[in-house]
């Protein structure tokens, strides 16, 4: 049943040039607050058509970059010890690691093939106003609107590009590609990364 409702969602049609149906789609229709995990599995794949070419890119790259970081912990175990490996953990559109539910748009402007929506997000458990902002950063292609970045934490001094996210360090000798630790919501989550899932990768 999830993969049919996976199915549907993927087919679902966004308006062309409506920002607001872009951005509702891919966080009501798409469900993208619950992605989480692996950056290469089903969940993720159901948004691949709502991501600008330099997005989708972007997890390519990832995930090549992954693999290498896999195979460098497999020649040498000594080494990465008991390391998780970067980008299989976590929400994926969201800097908050345990990520939250979409409440609303509160602005959107628009210039020329450029749009920007700031997007309320609630972290569970709690009511009332969001705890979280992020930033939707839209390109409109062929009349389209297509997500091109999400700058998550936009109220914090420093928010954070979901997209520069996925550029993983290269393991090399001065480190193991290990990326920043994300913040955690007010609740308590679960650390357990989910189980890994083989789909068709863009």
């Amino acid at each position: 049943m999830k993969l049919v409702w996976m199915l549907i969602a993927m087919l679902i049609p966004v308006r062309a040039g409506d920002v607001e149906a872009a951005v509702k789609h891919f966080y009501n229709d798409l469900d993208a607050l619950s992605i989480r995990g692996r950056i290469d599995g089903v969940d993720v794949e159901r948004c691949r058509e709502v991501l600008t070419t330099n997005y989708k890119e972007s997890f390519v790259g990832a995930r090549k970059e992954l693999q290498g970081w896999r195979d460098a912990a497999k020649n040498d175990p000594e080494r990465f010890g008991n390391l998780k490996p970067p980008l299989t953990e976590g929400a994926i559109f969201t800097w908050v690691y345990e990520s939250g539910e979409f409440t609303s748009i509160q602005a959107v402007s628009e210039a020329g093939d450029r749009a920007y929506a700031k997007v309320g997000i609630r972290l569970s458990p709690t009511e009332g106003q969001d705890d979280w902002v992020d930033l939707v950063i839209l390109h409109r292609v062929n009349g389209r609107w297509l997500i091109d970045d999400i700058l998550s934490g936009v109220d914090d001094d420093d928010p954070t590009s979901m997209r520069d996210h996925l550029v993983i360090p290269k393991v090399n000798q001065a480190g193991t590609g290990q990326t920043a630790t994300r913040p955690e919501s007010k609740s308590e989550g679960s650390d357990n990364p989910q189980p890994e899932s083989e789909g068709r990768y863009w």
